[in-house]
């Protein structure tokens, strides 16, 4: 029996446009997960100084860190490069 060597069917549009939402979407997720530790440190000094009640904050950051690194984990920061969302 001979197999077929057909070629993969083209993506419709709104299932290349839900693919491009959530590239966008893991990588500000990928990159909040970077960045939002910075964040730790300021807010630590403040809770420090008791300017701010520290504990509910510190662990709503903690969790938006955590959400945010498992969501972006997929991202590769090399990506596709400029102008793949013009595609």
């Amino acid at each position: 029996m001979a197999r077929s060597s057909r070629l993969p069917r083209p993506l419709d549009r709104p299932t290349r446009a839900a693919l491009r939402v959530a590239t966008v979407v893991r990588a500000v997720a990928f990159w909040t997960g970077v960045l939002l530790p910075l964040a730790h440190v300021p807010l630590l000094l403040l809770v420090d100084q008791g300017r701010v009640d520290g504990l509910p904050l510190v662990a709503r950051l903690l969790v938006a860190n955590a959400v945010a690194v498992v969501v972006g984990h997929g991202h590769d920061p090399s990506g596709p490069g400029p102008g793949w969302f013009a595609r």
